[in-house]
Order: C-alpha cells, then sequence, then structure tokens
C-alpha cells in the first residue's frame, strides 16, 4: 500500500513522535542546565568578588607592613655602624682601665 500525497506511513509517523519527544526533552533538559550554570556562575561572581576584595585589604596590609619595615630599617641603620665605633673606642677605653687599675692598685 502506498500512501497518497501528503500522508505518511504509520511507523514513520510513530519515530517522528518519538525523535519529537527526544528534542523536547533535550530542550528541556537545556534550559536546566543553562539555569543551573547561571547559578552557579553568580555564586563563583560573588565568590570573586568576596576573594578580590580580601586581595585588596592584604595588598594594602603589605603595603603598609612594607613601609613600617623600610621605617625600621632606616631607624635601625646606625647600628651597623656600631663596630666601627667600638673599634675605634675598645682600644682607648681598655688603656684607661688599665691606668686606673695600676693608679688604684686593683689587681687583674
Amino acid at each position: 500500500m502506498r500512501d497518497g500525497p501528503g500522508e505518511r506511513s504509520e511507523p514513520f509517523q510513530v519515530k517522528l513522535q518519538s525523535l519529537e519527544r527526544t528534542v523536547e526533552k533535550l530542550r528541556v533538559l537545556e534550559e536546566a542546565n543553562a539555569h543551573t550554570i547561571r547559578l552557579i556562575a553568580e555564586g563563583h561572581g560573588t565568590t570573586l568578588d568576596s576573594h578580590s576584595a580580601k586581595l585588596d585589604s592584604h595588598s594594602a596590609k603589605l603595603d603598609s607592613h612594607s613601609q613600617k619595615l623600610d621605617q625600621i630599617i632606616a631607624a635601625l641603620a646606625p647600628l651597623g655602624q656600631i663596630r666601627d665605633f667600638v673599634e675605634r673606642v675598645s682600644d682607648e677605653h681598655e688603656r684607661r682601665i688599665t691606668a686606673l687599675e695600676r693608679h688604684t692598685a686593683i689587681p687583674r
């Protein structure tokens, strides 16, 4: 039996309906997946914003600490010259102590 113009065979109709149902299921899945992806992206966006704010805060703190360390280094710089001072003064100081010990007869 041949189908007339515009008519389709019954097995073809069944296959076509099955295909239409499959396509509709895929559309529903695609919409659900798109919604899920949007929710995940929004969550990550919020998390990234939070991390960005924390990073800015930590960066500011590091800059502040760096400035404070520079101030400490500058304040302690004279201590680097103390060795030279001690070497110059210690010989003279030792001679004075020895002279006092002799003058007062303090045994060494």
